[in-house]
């Protein structure tokens, strides 16, 4: 299948972004994308045949993951789709105050002083890039001195198992 007609479907694109990021369940990546894991599971065969995502079975449990050759692909390919959004500020204008005015990202301060972001509705922990680098400013201090392209990356948690090994 031809990998445009592939990323014309809109939930095999989110789910190509959402793993971009990192290997999940199938089930985690259904409850991330808010689908049912069978609409996943059709989706991941036409994916898996193209090349994109490759799967591990452990017993009952499938691993999701970016072929390593197809991000490279991938990547040009939602460069060419998406193009960025554009918002003019004025001079000495902060990140903060200039994503404000993004439609589809909420960025507030907390009772705490803390930064919130949600973008398109999905809340969590974001870090920020200026030109392809993290910056050291947090974003309510990073005053934009000139054009930029901001990228911003939400943070995925993983969830593990603690173990604890005692020397005899």
């Amino acid at each position: 299948m031809d990998l445009f007609k592939l990323l014309g479907n809109e939930t095999r694109r989110n789910m190509i972004k959402v793993l971009m990021k990192g290997s999940f369940y199938m089930s985690s990546l259904a409850k991330e994308l808010n689908v049912p894991t069978p609409v996943v599971f059709k989706h991941l065969r036409k994916l898996e045949l193209a090349g994109i995502i490759e799967r591990e079975k452990m017993g009952n449990v499938h691993i999701l993951r970016i072929k390593e050759g197809a991000v490279k692909k991938l990547k040009l390919a939602f460069d060419i789709l998406e193009e960025p959004l554009l918002i003019e500020v004025g001079k000495n204008t902060t990140l903060l105050d200039a994503l404000k005015r993004v439609p589809g990202i909420k960025v507030w301060k907390n009772k705490d002083g803390q930064t919130e972001t949600t973008v398109d509705g999905k809340s969590g922990d974001y870090v920020y890039e200026i030109n392809g680098k993290m910056p050291n400013e947090p974003i309510d201090k990073f005053v934009i001195a000139r054009d930029v392209e901001i990228e911003l990356k939400r943070l995925v948690p993983v969830f593990g198992k603690k173990i604890v090994i005692k020397m005899r």
